[in-house]
């Protein structure tokens, strides 16, 4: 569906590429896909966030999936302070995963475009 995106977007049709973004954020195989890659793909996935989940088992990961859409809304940032290299600090926002495997979600829908 990412290729089909792709090619409507390149093609200039926007009502395709609408279309296909919204297939795309609804299917399961994509949710799915974008837990996989929060929870088990990306390098940051032993981080916790505000919710505390560090590692999630395949079960929780089924219902992170399925309980998965794009509704606008975020849980709360996690804010930790990162000494830097000349001896300051800096914030860092650590979101929940599920909050992360939602942008992720959004991704698989926007980047081809």
């Amino acid at each position: 569906m990412q290729t089909k995106l792709y090619q409507a977007s390149k093609a200039g049709n926007v009502v395709d590429v609408r279309k296909i973004q919204k297939m795309i954020i609804r299917s399961k195989e994509a949710k799915f896909k974008a837990v996989r890659m929060v929870t088990q793909d990306n390098r940051g996935k032993r981080t916790a966030g505000v919710d505390g989940v560090k590692s999630v088992a395949a079960e929780e990961r089924i219902s992170i999936a399925e309980g998965l859409t794009l509704d606008g809304k975020a849980s709360p940032i996690l804010h930790v302070s990162i000494p830097k290299g000349d001896g300051s600090s800096r914030m860092l926002g650590i979101p929940t995963m599920e909050d992360r495997a939602k942008q992720a979600l959004a991704c698989l829908a926007l980047e081809p475009a």
